[in-house]
């Protein structure tokens, strides 16, 4: 690729997850290129808190504000897609930059997102209280994501609608983890969280109940509201903490197609499994990976089937 003035990352509607995982993709970009970077950061409904209010400030430009952004566009390369860092250096940089130096600078950019003090304080202190390092991490993704799929098996080449996880096969394998250990999780769902209280109670530790949502029949109201909108059914504060707390996991078991999950294992460096249908699959490249970025990296090549 060429290299411009500037390269922007401007993101005007994903979640938490896809921002970062895309954030750290461009920034390595930029510095396999020696090219300064900025981004932009829309609060929005996937997304209701702004880049500050959740990390300290990094060291590159945060363009915080539209008229900011209109005036740079016309000098710079503007990049609005959320992709995984590899996607981003197979479709931007793979002609002249090997993937072994790309995913080094990727690396790099992800040790520049630093959790604010207060989020970290809360992240710590739980995770020790409730000996998360050995306890095993389940994220069950069930409201907005279940609305989009039959538009992602339309619109997306990698989504596989044979791959959806199979809810059955998340409750059969804590049933096993349990007889030996505790399991955190993280779920958008209120009714999930209530039926596995109930049925697996001292077993279970999750960060929502622990700091007391809205009461649960309120909750359960918005995520049904929010099923089919653009919306999470908790804070971006909230949900950067969760996605913490998992990566202080021995291990995660992840929600296909979900980048919360993924994320979560490459920022806290713990083997990540994915439910796909009835199966769980495990990510080779993600197994505690030094080098950030390597996931997904190739739709061609497969993964190993564990069980």
């Amino acid at each position: 690729m060429s290299h411009p003035e500037l390269i922007i990352y401007v993101n005007r509607h994903s979640g938490l997850a896809n921002r970062v995982r895309a954030l750290i993709g461009y920034r390595a970009l930029s510095l396999c290129c020696n090219t300064p970077f900025a981004f932009y950061w829309g609060r929005t409904p996937a997304c209701d808190a702004e880049f500050d209010e959740l990390f300290v400030d990094p060291p590159y430009r945060h363009i915080k504000n539209r008229a900011q952004l209109k005036s740079l566009q016309n000098s710079c390369q503007v990049f609005e897609k959320s992709d995984w860092p590899y996607d981003i250096w197979y479709q931007h940089a793979r002609g002249s930059i090997s993937w072994e130096i790309f995913a080094a600078a990727a690396s790099m950019a992800a040790n520049e997102i630093i959790a604010r003090d207060s989020i970290l304080d809360i992240v710590n202190k739980f995770s020790r209280i409730y000996s998360l390092s050995k306890a095993a991490g389940f994220h069950i993704r069930r409201t907005d994501n279940i609305a989009e799929y039959k538009k992602w098996n339309s619109s997306s080449p990698g989504f596989d609608i044979n791959r959806i996880s199979n809810f059955n096969k998340f409750y059969t394998e804590i049933i096993k983890k349990t007889s030996t250990q505790r399991f955190f999780l993280s779920t958008d769902s209120p009714l999930v969280e209530m039926l596995f209280r109930i049925r697996f109670r001292r077993n279970m530790i999750s960060y929502g109940h622990k700091v007391g949502f809205l009461p649960f029949f309120t909750r359960l109201l918005v995520t049904f509201k929010i099923a089919h909108r653009r919306r999470r059914s908790t804070n971006a504060s909230v949900a950067l903490i969760d996605l913490l707390l998992l990566g202080k996991c021995c291990e995660i078991f992840g929600t296909y197609y979900s980048s919360y999950s993924r994320l979560a294992a490459i920022l806290g460096k713990v083997p990540y499994f994915e439910v796909q249908g009835d199966r769980i699959i495990n990510d080779i490249d993600l197994a505690r990976s030094s080098c950030l970025p390597l996931i997904n990296k190739s739709r061609d090549e497969k993964k190993s089937e564990l069980r």
